[in-house]
């Protein structure tokens, strides 16, 4: 089980793009910590949207996706959910 863990932390396109930590912290404070349905900070959003750290954040998010994705299915237990 951990092969498959390793195997996916080994891989270059895992290490994050400069600014993650910045970027998932406004996504966390606009999206997370408000009601379901709704948008805390729009006008945050917006400026981490319209950064030059928006394209690489979803790029390196939707690689992510996908690897995690492809792990065994035994790994998560079934049904396997990612949230990002």
């Amino acid at each position: 089980k951990m092969r498959s863990i390793l195997m996916l932390v080994a891989q270059p396109e895992f290490a994050p793009p400069p600014r993650f930590q910045r970027s998932m912290d406004a996504c966390m404070a606009c999206l997370l910590h408000a009601p379901q349905g709704c948008l805390k900070f729009p006008g945050r959003m917006v400026e981490l949207l319209d950064s030059p750290d928006a394209e690489p954040l979803l790029r390196y998010l939707e690689w992510l996706e996908a690897a995690l994705r492809g792990l065994s299915p035994g790994l998560c237990g079934s049904p396997c959910r990612t949230v990002l």
